[in-house]
Order: C-alpha cells, then structure tokens, then sequence
C-alpha cells in the first residue's frame, strides 16, 4: 500500500503546530508517509519570539 507525504507548513502559532504533530504522530498510518515540514523565519522583530518559539518545539520534538 503506497501511502501520500505529509506536508506541513508552520510560522508562529505555537499551539497550532503542537496540535497538529501530536494529531499526525496519533495517526498510525502518518508513520508510513514521509513528513515535510516548512516554517517561515519572522517577517519582523515582533513576530520574531512566536516564530522561535514554534521552530524550537518542531526541532526539540525532532520532528523538523
């Protein structure tokens, strides 16, 4: 059985990003698809702790 990649795209919403890797790695068929994840950088320096803090989680998860 073939299986489609996953494909994620993230910026700055941290719980968003939580939410939906916890949802993909419950999914037991998830472990059979590769896993593509693309986070934008911050646009400006107030986006800039939000988008840290969503990169880091896809990082310490290893997940990105």
């Amino acid at each position: 059985k073939e299986f489609s990649p996953i494909i994620l795209f993230t910026y700055n919403r941290l719980s968003h990003t939580q939410k939906t890797v916890l949802s993909i790695l419950k999914n037991l068929e998830a472990q059979n698809s590769d896993l593509y994840i693309f986070s934008d950088g911050p646009k400006n320096s107030k986006d800039y702790k939000r988008n840290y803090y969503n990169q880091r989680f896809l990082i310490m998860s290893q997940i990105g």
